[in-house]
């Protein structure tokens, strides 16, 4: 009988072996403020080896109008053994050279997709510095450990778009999920100048002219170009007199598939913008509408034409597409591009997916109205109240936020899963927590932050002192309901002045 009961725990225990998972899928996407195609030529990622782990790698090309701001997947890696992984991320430019690169810890305990969020604030930073020997990676211009994560997990260096100001005038900084970026805003220049993020107003690079007669050689003898390359046809570069923009090199292939404004990669651009140039599509800013002036033709714009450009009245994105499709409201086709007229997004989808719901094909994106973001995702997931899948980006319709996450946790409570984020209804900020302490009135655990969906701030704090009076801690951090601002003070001043302690901040 002994015998037998030792041959059943044998063969029970040779199950589970046999049971056992033999790893789990890690996908990694990347998100940049560095320009696709300009600045951006590719993203590599490499799980990098360790004992009984071969090091593997994936390598992508960045194309002009791929979506590398709101998020790109670059690699899936499968059958990677549970447990403390590194990720490592370099982004490449024309050259092969590293524009930025960082390593990510993974604490992998199941298939699940890590965000690295590769700033241009990180180009010319190095880390570490002294005195933090841990802090080896940059994230959003700081010196951090690998143990922060992607999406500034546990050391976010922002927390509102204040925390990202810069000396550009033209540039506005943003924070997004804990990191800041800089977004360039030609229309805070003057005409004919574009904005550049790290320089400023600028301007657009467009063929000199010339004035003088053609180069009688190889070689001026003075220190002025004369004129005009008798081989070429085109000025053979500015002198150090020459007050003109750059030349566009004749060797050079324009390209703006995809794109109708930015840089065509030859020193002009690929269009004209009234509204923010992002990735080579017109926008309005977030949320809002605008009137939007694009190239087109007098005969096919469906706005107002100004003898140059077409102008749309209402638009919040115009982008690429066709006239065939680009028809009904709300797109109005302008002979050049496809612009949205309502509030939403347009993103990368296919026509056969990107029907009904308040989804619009221009005939190469699929513009969703009233779309708050638009992340990675599913078509199995991506469905029902406030999810509309484009065909290849999975858009929330809700006012909220869409983070890390996973299926199990991110379900009812205004939660609404893609496939690979959470996106949760009427959040004001997510932070780092965890499941035991984000819960209740005003709390949404996602699996991997917790959500805060009342009107305030979530700063630091303790959870002894976070409690009651609209404070709810998320087991990281304290968010206070309908407050403004909080500032350094001690917890008897801030009582007698009637703010709310956070355990380190009063916030009134």
């Amino acid at each position: 009988m002994l015998g037998q009961m030792q041959r059943l725990r044998w063969l029970v225990g040779l199950a589970a072996f046999a049971c056992a998972p033999s790893g789990a899928e890690l996908a990694v996407e990347v998100r940049t403020d560095f320009a696709p195609g300009d600045e951006l030529a590719a993203a590599r990622a490499v799980l990098e080896a360790q004992p009984g782990i071969r090091e593997r790698a994936a390598e992508v090309p960045a194309l002009r109008g791929q979506d590398f701001r709101g998020g790109r997947r670059i690699a899936t890696f499968d059958g990677v053994p549970l447990g403390d992984r590194v990720i490592r991320v370099d982004l490449l430019d024309r050259d092969g050279a590293v524009l930025v690169s960082r390593r990510v810890a993974v604490e992998l305990r199941a298939s699940r997709v890590v965000v690295a969020v590769m700033s241009r604030a990180c180009r010319d930073v190095e880390c570490p510095r002294p005195g933090a020997p841990d802090a080896t990676e940059c994230q959003a211009g700081v010196c951090v450990a690998p143990s922060c994560g992607a999406l500034g997990e546990r050391c976010a260096p922002c927390a509102r778009d204040d925390d990202c100001a810069t000396t550009i005038a033209c540039a506005r900084g943003r924070c997004r999920d804990g990191a800041c970026e800089q977004l360039a805003d030609d229309t805070r220049c003057a005409p004919g100048a574009a904005c550049d993020v790290d320089l400023g107003c600028a301007p657009s690079a467009a063929p000199d002219a010339g004035a003088g007669p053609p180069d009688a050689g190889a070689m001026d003898a003075g220190a002025m170009d004369a004129g005009i390359d008798a081989a070429t046809g085109i000025d053979a570069g500015p002198s150090p007199l020459d007050a003109g923009t750059p030349p566009r090199d004749a060797g050079c292939t324009r390209s703006c598939a995809g794109r109708i404004c930015g840089d065509d990669g030859c020193g002009a651009t690929c269009g004209s913008c009234t509204g923010t140039c992002t990735s080579g599509d017109c926008l309005a800013p977030p949320s809002t509408t605008a009137t939007l002036c694009v190239d087109g033709l007098a005969s096919s714009c469906g706005g107002s034409w100004t003898g140059s450009t077409c102008c749309v009245a209402g638009a919040s994105a115009c982008v690429t597409g066709n006239g065939a499709s680009c028809m009904g409201a709300p797109l109005a086709w302008t002979g050049a591009a496809c612009c949205l007229r309502a509030v939403g997004r347009c993103v990368d989808g296919n026509g056969a997916s990107c029907m009904g719901g308040g989804r619009r094909w221009t005939g190469a994106r699929c513009c969703v109205e009233n779309a708050t973001a638009c992340v990675p995702g599913n078509g199995a997931s991506c469905m029902g109240t406030s999810l509309a899948w484009t065909g290849a980006e999975c858009c929330f319709t809700a006012p909220g936020l869409c983070v890390d996450g996973n299926g199990a946790s991110c379900m009812g409570g205004g939660r609404r899963w893609t496939g690979s984020r959470c996106c949760v209804e009427g959040a004001t900020a997510c932070v780092p927590g965890n499941g035991a302490s984000c819960m209740g009135t005003s709390l949404a655990w996602t699996g991997a932050e917790c959500c805060f969906t009342a009107p305030g701030l979530c700063v630091d704090g303790n959870g002894a002192s976070c409690m009651g009076g609209g404070r709810r801690w998320t087991g990281s951090r304290c968010c206070v309901e309908g407050s403004p601002s909080c500032v350094s003070g001690s917890a008897s001043s801030c009582a007698s002045g009637g703010g709310a302690w956070t355990g380190s901040l009063c916030c009134h």
